[in-house]
């Protein structure tokens, strides 16, 4: 079963097939052993489960986090799969082989020798994939009171490196083809649905997952969304700034045909009861969503793909591109882990083309960049706006995330000034800098300023 078939699962579904894997599990010709040991492991990751919990983690009063449906199944799998392989071609167990055997057992699976694998072998992604559900498991024995004794060190176990992940430049939208998109949309649900992938880099499936509730373009300084606990949020928690999309979320939000905090916000428009049971506050489904952004392409005439993943590709590149986002917040906003450098793996392109394009402009041969997520007109208030304004003059609406950044970063410079503001012309000069974010037109040079200076240094925090 593949990474991309569980991801499209829905979650009963992903629940059905862990309960097959499990009996499967429970009838397996393995010893009993091993069965309550892949069993054990796979309940204390689950949050429903009242009779094991996570181990403490060592140093820190506090559990390690559970696991979702998805990623126990995935992990299920992995483990039943490598117990038959042991119990099948080897003189051990799962519980008794050593992190040698494993390795060996990995690299047989890469190269294609291993039994019951494709000669071509398995990609290193799922081997990768593999090594952490072997990781995890011994782990979990080791340092759980309830655990079994395991002779693995699960730093033993090398993990194989990842795929390389690249996009193709020439598939990145450019801004008339997000124009062209945005023109070609026909109602109020399908903007909103494409501001959000233009604006929060968001995966398909937190999209497709909020509410109505979650949807808040009326906080704060361009609106925020509350990431779903749900399936398949990979990590994700907490909220993210709408952006240019506030507008048509707030106009959807107001379109919206139940306006029920728990129906979905991006619901059906039509009531289909009868065909399907399908009626207006349902989530859509993933093909539905999917098939959202290639209609509006197919109405624009842009050829590139347009799939909700590829937007997610433009957001990351404009973002850390055109605006001069760290790799830090970008990895933040995408729901990426701290310590991941998947974005500096996919996006190693944008180091060549950044150094590319400042010694360009040093030289006179290229014009100021161009801000991508920044429209040619206003959507707020149809105001005309220059590539390289992140916030619009007329009605203050925030487009580039640079702008908030510079926003809250001198906001919070300027708190901490006012707690130690002692003279008259102390207080006066705060007064100046707070009215400088009010005034559309200085907080675009402090952008730009702010940009500037980032340059001279690595934007990318790589050297």
């Amino acid at each position: 079963m593949t990474a991309n078939y569980l991801y499209g699962m829905t979650g009963n579904k992903t629940q059905e097939w862990l309960q097959k894997r499990r009996q499967n599990i429970q009838d397996a010709n393995y010893s009993k052993t091993v069965q309550t040991a892949i069993l054990d492991f796979l309940d204390a990751y689950n949050a429903d489960n009242i009779r094991l919990k996570p181990p403490v983690i060592q140093g820190k009063d506090k559990r390690e986090s559970t696991l979702s449906t998805s990623s126990r199944l995935s992990y299920a799998s992995t483990l039943h799969r490598t117990a038959q392989h042991f119990h099948e071609h080897k003189k051990t167990n799962l519980l008794t082989c050593t992190a040698d055997d494993l390795n060996r057992y990995a690299n047989a699976r890469v190269m294609g020798t291993a039994p019951n694998t494709k000669d071509e072998g398995l990609s290193q992604n799922t081997v990768h994939q593999n090594q952490t559900a072997w990781r995890s498991f011994y782990q979990f024995h080791q340092n759980h009171p309830n655990g079994v004794t395991v002779e693995v060190d699960p730093k033993g176990v090398t993990l194989v490196d990842r795929d390389e992940t690249h996009v193709d430049e020439r598939d990145i939208f450019d801004s008339d083809d997000i124009q062209s998109l945005r023109d070609a949309t026909q109602n109020k649900r399908d903007r909103a649905l494409l501001e959000l992938l233009i604006y929060t880099g968001q995966r398909h499936n937190c999209l497709r997952q909020l509410t109505y509730d979650d949807v808040r373009p009326d906080k704060g300084e361009s609106g925020v969304l509350y990431i779903p606990d749900s399936e398949g949020m990979k990590g994700s928690k907490g909220k993210r700034p709408l952006l240019g999309a506030q507008k048509a979320a707030r106009d959807w939000r107001r379109a919206h045909p139940t306006q029920e905090d728990d129906d979905a916000y991006l619901t059906h428009i039509y009531n289909w009861s009868g065909h399907d049971d399908i009626e207006p506050g349902d989530h859509l489904s993933r093909q539905s969503f999917g098939r959202i952004p290639k209609r509006i392409a197919d109405r624009a005439g842009v050829e590139k793909p347009t799939n909700p993943h590829q937007f997610r590709h433009y957001f990351c590149t404009t973002a850390i591109k055109d605006h001069g986002m760290s790799m830090d917040t970008v990895r933040h906003l995408l729901g990426h882990a701290a310590d991941s450098r998947e974005l500096e793996r996919t996006y190693q392109h944008l180091v060549d083309d950044d150094h590319i394009e400042n010694a360009e402009l040093d030289m006179g041969v290229r014009d100021e960049k161009e801000q991508s997520l920044t429209p040619a007109q206003c959507p707020t208030c149809n105001e005309p706006l220059q590539p390289s304004w992140s916030v619009c003059p007329n009605c203050e609406a925030v487009f580039g995330p640079d702008a908030q950044r510079v926003k809250d970063e001198t906001t919070e410079t300027a708190t901490q000034d006012a707690l130690n503001a002692h003279t008259e012309r102390e207080k006066e000069d705060l007064q100046d800098l707070l009215s400088l974010l009010r005034d559309s037109d200085q907080l675009n040079q402090l952008v730009a300023l702010s940009n500037a200076l980032s340059d001279e240094d690595d934007p990318f925090g790589i050297e």
